[in-house]
């Protein structure tokens, strides 16, 4: 760690920083998405897909050390600001009451744990940051005086730049006392201040009169005379509001212009720009505007809806990849946290089940004539092994069965449904919460235990092309989350997106209920090679992918 300061923050609990590692995590699940091609000659040559990373960022950022540590020309941060605050994205229609968690902004041990996080990714990106790389952090009055020494030590204080104030005109009022804040800060630093990439940025600065200034160019429009000055540390930039066409009504979204601004400043079209906070995607996609590549971390599933569904709005657009860090994620906090312990953490999903644990069977739990079975973090079950546990329950007199799994992807459900509805078993499949699967407790908090409802859909074909539709969602008992979004849209407005992918990996791509949106339910390709087949995924409002 750089300090020339001779300063040193100190608060409970700080974690002795050690030199990082890179994270060797192994092939990745994934998804291409395509590019749509363009005309324009100057957009840059694609060599490989620019990425979207799921899961989260500490882990994402040392598993990008391994192939791009000193490689990356801008980073721009927006963590949290460390407001207690619960953030919540509406769903459905115009003035439904359905709401889905985007990301919480709550610290158990206050600033203590915040600054651990904070830390830990300053220094991952800077050892990140290329040599004439550039680094801004986006904060609040909450925590940017604290941050900036932070900077510091981290960079060195001859690295700082600016204090940039990001001024606008909503929100902000006080209750009592005080005068309204109307601004957030970013703090700029560079890697090696003479190395650094710089592109001066003008502005426009508007006078009163005319005279005096015979030796300056002027230019006039509807608001008067101005000439172009260099740049200031304040920027005017609008907050969005929400009846603007920009607004994707993701909590806390910045507007493009505020990181059109940043990017042109500080890289060339080609440069790699890395978000690790990307939240509803604003710096990637005026990367992508910009023709510059791009990396984007988030953890929130919410988050990642909302990314893929704007980038793949865009046209022209390069292509880009979905990777998600969560198996490896979900294996190292399984290690870490519950320290392995397979009993312990099939007790904890019981308990948040109301369910009473047993031994010696196929299933783990019983409540009421219901039995359930727990599939693990790193477990898969097979078809064979799961139809040996429906004929177990229905000797047993069961007449349900419920599964808590986080492998939805992996599993083999239609031929379980055929035995259990055989068997007369009501068979329902629910995905373990993204908290607990990540080892956080819920204390005394009930989670929602989404439920993966069955998929109807046909295969046809119309006029030469092979046809996939959605027909519906069938469920059993939907959780109160989702009950309350079938009620306010119906089932078209859970489905976030749907994806069609063939053998060798293409993908088809629509958006579903994201801003009250409806679903797009048919889609159609050319003929496929004898003996292709096709695969359909869904991923919902709540993250969950079937």
């Amino acid at each position: 760690m750089v300090n020339n300061t001779g300063l040193q923050l100190s608060w409970p609990g700080r974690h002795p920083l050690v030199e990082h590692t890179a994270a060797s995590l192994g092939e990745l699940p994934r998804l291409t998405f395509p590019a749509v091609t363009s005309t324009d000659a100057t957009r840059v040559a694609q060599t490989v897909p620019n990425l979207l990373l799921q899961g989260d960022n500490g882990l994402g950022l040392r598993h990008l050390l391994a192939n791009l540590r000193g490689k990356v020309q801008l980073i721009y941060l927006d963590p949290p600001f460390a407001t207690g605050n619960h953030f919540r994205q509406p769903t459905g229609k115009a003035g439904g009451a359905s709401s889905v968690t985007a990301y919480r902004d709550n610290w158990q041990h206050s600033e203590g744990s915040y600054l651990n996080h904070l830390e830990e990714r300053l220094s991952l990106a800077r050892e990140l940051l290329a040599e004439s790389g550039s680094l801004y952090l986006h904060l609040d009055y909450r925590m940017a005086p604290v941050a900036r020494l932070l900077l510091d030590e981290i960079f060195g204080s001859r690295s700082f730049v600016n204090e940039i104030i990001w001024y606008y005109r909503t929100g902000g009022m006080p209750e009592r006392l005080g005068f309204g804040r109307k601004h957030d800060t970013l703090l700029f630093y560079v890697k090696d201040p003479s190395k650094a990439r710089w592109h001066r940025q003008q502005e426009k600065s508007y006078l009163k009169h005319r005279y005096g200034f015979s030796n300056i160019e002027l230019h006039e429009d509807e608001q008067g005379i101005y000439t172009l000055a260099n740049m200031r540390d304040v920027w005017d930039i609008p907050a969005l509001r929400g009846n603007q066409p920009e607004r994707v009504a993701y909590p806390t979204q910045k507007p493009v212009e505020l990181l059109e601004r940043i990017i042109k400043a500080s890289s060339d079209p080609g440069d790699l720009v890395l978000d690790p906070y990307a939240g509803s995607g604003t710096a990637l996609v005026a990367a992508e505007k910009l023709q510059r590549r791009w990396i984007g971390l988030d953890g929130s599933p919410l988050a990642i809806a909302v990314i893929q569904q704007r980038l793949l709005e865009l046209q022209p657009r390069r292509a880009f990849e979905l990777q998600s860090l969560q198996p490896a994620e979900r294996k190292q906090w399984f290690r870490f946290v519950w320290n392995n312990e397979v009993t312990r953490f099939k007790q904890v999903l019981l308990h948040q089940r109301s369910a009473a644990v047993v031994t010696g069977k196929m299933y783990h739990g019983v409540r009421g004539d219901t039995a359930l079975l727990v599939v693990g973090l790193s477990e898969t079950l097979s078809q064979t092994a799961g139809r040996r546990v429906i004929t177990a329950c229905h000797a047993d007199g069961f007449r349900r069965l419920e599964i808590l799994t986080t492998g939805s992807d992996r599993m083999q459900r239609e031929g379980w449904h055929r035995v259990a509805s055989t068997l007369g078993v009501v068979l329902t499949v629910r995905s373990i919460p993204h908290e607990l699967a990540g080892g956080k407790s819920a204390g005394r908090r009930r989670l929602n235990f989404n439920e993966q409802p069955r998929i109807v859909w046909r295969r046809r074909t119309l006029q030469g092309r092979n046809c996939l539709e959605l027909v519906e969602l069938l469920f059993d008992d939907p959780s109160p989350q989702q009950q309350e979004q079938l009620e306010v849209t119906g089932w078209r407005g859970l489905v976030g997106s749907w994806w069609v992918r063939d053998r060798a990996g293409s993908v088809s791509w629509h958006s579903g209920g994201l801003n009250g949106a409806g679903v797009k339910e048919q889609f159609c390709s050319g003929p496929l090679p004898e003996g292709a087949r096709l695969r359909l995924e869904i991923r919902d409002l709540h993250g969950d992918v079937w």
